[in-house]
């Protein structure tokens, strides 16, 4: 009886280690299936608000890696909320012609919570990743969050 116990604990931590190994296989398939769009919230950054100077077209200036492209559906709206609507529709917009035209290419996108927000319906912690998938208009079907590692 105790062999047994101690095999149907191994079992279950040999597969819940495994369920992390599968949920990041599926992300990796998802995300070329031209379906999928990867939505992060950035992280907080030191101080309150931008630093004098900033340009947010810019990019020398931001530490991007990698090909960056701004839009602005992606800015925040958390200052003027009456934004929500149109900057959701463009967000949907945005996501509709770059999957379309760039198929099967992974569409990563980092924004803000009240963007995430608008667009899922759901409410992520910083640096929280969320998998939507989404119709041939761009819009949410649904989704999968994945949470940072918190530290």
């Amino acid at each position: 009886m105790k062999l047994i116990k101690i095999c149907i604990s191994l079992c279950a931590v040999i597969i819940g280690n495994m369920l992390p190994l599968a949920a990041q296989a599926n992300l990796a398939t998802d995300l070329h299936d031209s379906e999928h769009v990867l939505l992060m919230r950035h992280a907080d950054a030191p101080g309150d608000g931008d630093p004098s100077g900033y340009q947010l077209n810019q990019c020398s200036a931001q530490r991007n890696r990698g090909k960056v492209q701004i839009a602005p559906s992606l800015g925040s709206f958390f200052d003027n909320m009456s934004l929500e609507k149109q900057q959701t529709k463009d967000l949907e917009k945005l996501i509709q012609s770059t999957l379309k035209s760039n198929h099967r290419q992974p569409l990563i996108l980092a924004t803000h919570h009240v963007n995430i927000q608008a667009y899922t319906g759901k409410v992520v912690g910083v640096n929280d990743m969320v998998l939507v998938k989404v119709n041939q208009n761009g819009q949410h079907i649904s989704h999968q969050i994945y949470p940072s590692p918190r530290l």
